[in-house]
């Protein structure tokens, strides 16, 4: 038998083409980057009348895959793009009583977007992608959204509550009753951020269907202390909702210890 030694060549293990030097740009001006992630959970439930186990994919931030580039002009100013994808099996945000494998089983967009950034006069995006209010009642600092955050209804959201009365499973789901308000989610539109200003960016977004929204972000690192907020206002362009009010607000110690705060409100059409 061979030694470990005379098995590998030496320095084979420095020839080996790696992910990187296979998909290296042909000038050192741009930037590519591939990334992705498999994130697979248990998820147990109980209605009060039957339990179960389920096989998930954690909605919370869903498995995927995504390319980013950047291309430098020789100026302040940077081109690029980003793509990505999600494959949700069983999404941990869809999966009930009734439906213990719960699709999409197929590749769903996320971001599909163009921007030109500068650091004088800031980020201009154009395509699928964040609009200026989305995760602004999702600020956070705990390091703990992989587990839960705001939108408590991306695990077990597909569920139905359990009617003692009738004995039987009702119609009502627990994301049909709950609501983080969140903004205007990811969608097609075309979205400004200003240059940072001490610690606060300022974004507005026209978005598909005419609806549109303005935010306003603060994040801060003071001795002792991160201090993390934003607030927005979106128009949903909605038949029910006439617009929404929303934001969040984190703070984070040194020790470890840290507190959020998340609040909302939709005023309804006539």
């Amino acid at each position: 038998a061979l030694s470990k030694e005379a098995q590998t060549p030496p320095g084979a293990a420095e020839k080996m083409p790696t992910l990187q030097s296979l998909i290296k740009p042909g000038t050192d001006k741009v930037d590519v980057q591939i990334y992705g992630q498999v994130n697979r959970g248990l998820m147990y439930a109980d209605d009060g009348n039957d339990s179960d186990l389920y096989h998930v994919d954690n909605d919370n931030s869903s498995t995927r895959l995504g390319i980013k580039a950047k291309s430098k002009t020789g100026t302040d100013l940077e081109v690029g793009a980003l793509f990505e994808v999600q494959f949700e099996s069983n999404s941990s945000a869809a999966v009930s009583q009734t439906n213990p494998s719960a699709g999409p089983d197929n590749f769903t967009q996320r971001h599909l977007d163009f921007f030109l950034e500068s650091k004088r006069f800031g980020k201009l995006s154009l395509g699928q992608g964040n609009t200026a209010s989305n995760e602004t009642s999702e600020v956070d600092l705990s390091g703990t959204s992989l587990i839960g955050y705001s939108d408590v209804e991306t695990v077990g959201g597909g569920l139905f509550f359990f009617d003692e009365t009738g004995g039987n499973l009702s119609g009502t789901t627990v994301g049909s009753v709950l609501d983080n308000m969140d903004g205007l989610s990811r969608k097609d539109r075309l979205r400004y951020d200003t240059p940072e200003f001490f610690g606060f960016v300022l974004s507005a977004s026209a978005v598909e269907s005419s609806a549109e929204d303005i935010a306003l972000r603060y994040n801060r690192k003071f001795p002792g202390l991160k201090f993390a907020g934003a607030l927005a206002y979106a128009n949903p362009d909605s038949t029910s909702v006439d617009h929404q009010l929303n934001g969040s607000v984190s703070f984070l110690l040194d020790s470890g210890f840290n507190a959020t705060f998340a609040a909302g409100n939709q005023y309804m059409r006539a």
